[in-house]
């Protein structure tokens, strides 16, 4: 069946009858995020002014920054993508300032709950297993709802919730802003970082998960070629789609119409969405089609049979969760086989997403871990580890 509708009035333009979403929700007031500083931490927020990029109630884009601590690697680069999902409904971004599902909530629509200084597991753990110890880090705070794709020039006012209200959706303008201050080099809030321009960056790893997986899946090539004389690589976690090959017809024509509705009404109406140049329409949401045979810079894929945000998107199609799992399977089989070049890990484990998780180190596939495969890539190691529904050879610790 064709997806329920959002029932989705958009307007754009300052004569909206809305409300900005912080000044339109006093009644969330008490339930706001309280996110405290770590003084041990070894990120520092970095805030972007004097652009035309805003988080979804106008305040301005951050991110954290860690520089190179080994000068082996001063020339080197980690850039992530924040996780967090998306909204495009009135209800729905309602829901997700106040916080009625947990963990999404206003930090991930404004940068004012954004610390000062932080810290990440995973990825930016300072411990021997990571490769990409003292290399120099930023971590992107996605706080746009709209998977890092947005390009909207103006508020967008929501109509279908209570109250109405307005946000603006600039993720792709907010890649722009916080890559641009990358660039020249930048300095922390507090003076206590600096970074070197990223443009003379030796080795660049653009990394992503779920929502900044997806965001990044649109980017990853522009942004390489941003770059010419630098190492681009990508690392995606929680993304995965199926090859619509091996749908039946049936299977394919829901499948086919869920994609071009959400691409409609999230992408085109509501976001006004920057996607990948190969793509166009629906196929802009078919994340298989993207994986194989749009993006050409090198990457890595980590994925979850089991994970339960993917299943959701593929029973969409019309199929139980046995078929739905046996296909994100296949698939990343059959992703192995189209892009021989490419790492991919596949495991079953229940699990979205692990880079900025101690996860990252322990759960493996075929006894490889996410940081084993990450560490792989850069060596031009190429990993191919893949569990089957519902999974017998993965570790989940």
């Amino acid at each position: 069946m064709r997806p329920h509708p959002y029932l989705l009035l958009v307007l754009l333009g300052s004569g909206c009858p809305a409300t900005n979403i912080a000044d339109a929700l006093h009644r969330c007031d008490n339930r706001l995020p309280d996110i405290a500083d770590d003084p041990e931490g070894t990120l520092h927020r970095v805030t972007v002014t004097g652009t035309d990029a805003h988080c979804n109630d106008g305040t301005p884009p951050v991110m954290a920054i860690q520089a190179a601590t080994d000068l082996e690697h001063a020339d080197d680069w980690v850039v992530f993508f924040e996780a967090g999902k998306y909204c495009a409904s009135g209800s729905d971004c309602v829901d997700r300032w106040c916080g009625v599902s947990p963990p999404y909530n206003a930090r991930l629509m404004s940068s004012d709950f954004f610390p000062d200084q932080s810290s990440q597991d995973g990825l930016f753990a300072d411990v021997a297993d990571n490769a990409f110890r003292g290399w120099n880090k930023a971590f992107l705070h996605y706080c746009s709802s709209d998977s890092w794709l947005g390009t909207q020039t103006e508020e967008v006012a929501l109509r279908d919730g209570s109250p109405n209200i307005s946000l603006w959706f600039q993720g792709d303008r907010i890649v722009d802003a916080l890559m641009n201050a990358l660039d020249e080099g930048v300095t922390s809030d507090d003076g206590a970082v600096t970074t070197p321009p990223l443009v003379d960056a030796k080795r660049l790893m653009l990394a992503g998960a779920s929502a900044g997986a997806t965001g990044l899946a649109h980017h990853l090539d522009r942004l390489a070629a941003r770059y010419p004389d630098t190492d681009v690589r990508g690392s995606f976690d929680g993304l995965m789609g199926v090859d619509y090959s091996l749908y039946t017809d049936s299977e394919r024509s829901e499948a086919t119409k869920a994609a071009d509705y959400r691409y409609e009404t999230l992408y085109q109406d509501t976001w006004n969405a920057r996607t990948e140049d190969q793509c166009s329409k629906g196929g802009c949401f078919d994340v298989y089609s993207l994986l194989s045979q749009d993006i050409t810079t090198p990457y890595s894929l980590r994925d979850d049979v089991q994970d339960p945000e993917m299943l959701k998107v593929v029973l969409l199609s019309g199929v139980d969760s046995d078929r739905a799992g046996e296909l994100l399977s296949a698939s990343a089989r059959h992703l192995a086989e189209d892009r021989p070049g490419n790492s991919v890990l596949e495991s079953a484990c229940q699990r979205h997403i692990i880079t900025t998780d101690d996860l990252f180190y322990t759960m493996e596939v075929g006894g490889l871990s996410m940081a084993d495969n990450l560490r792989d890539m850069w060596r031009n190691q190429r990993n191919v580890e893949i569990d089957s529904w519902p999974g017998t050879e993965s570790t989940c610790r």
